[in-house]
């Protein structure tokens, strides 16, 4: 066993040089390719959704009308990353997606096309222009609020912050 030497003195001159310090990897990139590769291959066919927000995979589920009891799913929720902190990955065994949809309610999602259990493109969302009957108008003097054979429609008023407004009142949407 080794023994620290305490009788010399150590003065601010004579101090050591100062190493510096190597990051500490959380390994969270590593960690969501893994996940990745395991839903690609537990799926088969379909895709996978990565960069959901935290907690918000169940609803992505409900606004895409993929019903989990007639189609395969698999989350992941609340995975570390690098770039949001936590996220949620959803995989779906589906021939399609709407990614508008997508778009809508995770912007920042990426897409994966999945085929033999393998990624094999990945497929960017783009804000549709026009939403018609996925977003309720909040404003209550909004002639859809006493009109219910009226559509719900919302135009993207701001392509760079993602806001919405509703066709009829301008009202922001509220997601």
């Amino acid at each position: 066993m080794s023994e620290l030497n305490t009788s010399a003195a150590i003065t601010p001159a004579a101090a050591s040089p100062v190493v510096a310090a190597t990051p500490v990897t959380t390994g969270a990139d590593e960690v969501n390719d893994l996940i990745l590769t395991r839903l690609a291959a537990v799926l088969g066919r379909g895709y996978v959704i990565e960069h959901v927000p935290a907690g918000g995979s169940l609803s992505l589920l409900n606004y895409l009308k993929i019903d989990p009891s007639e189609e395969t799913v698999v989350i992941a929720t609340n995975v570390a990353s690098r770039a949001a902190g936590h996220e949620d990955l959803l995989g779906v065994r589906v021939d399609e997606i709407d990614t508008d949809m997508l778009a809508l309610f995770a912007p920042h999602a990426i897409i994966a096309r999945v085929e033999e259990g393998k990624p094999v493109r990945t497929v960017d969302p783009v804000l549709p222009a026009r939403v018609v009957n996925t977003i309720r108008c909040v404003n209550p003097r909004c002639v859809t609020q006493t009109e219910p054979y009226l559509d719900q429609v919302f135009v993207l008023a701001d392509k760079n912050l993602g806001e919405y407004r509703c066709e009829y009142c301008s009202a922001a949407a509220q997601f």
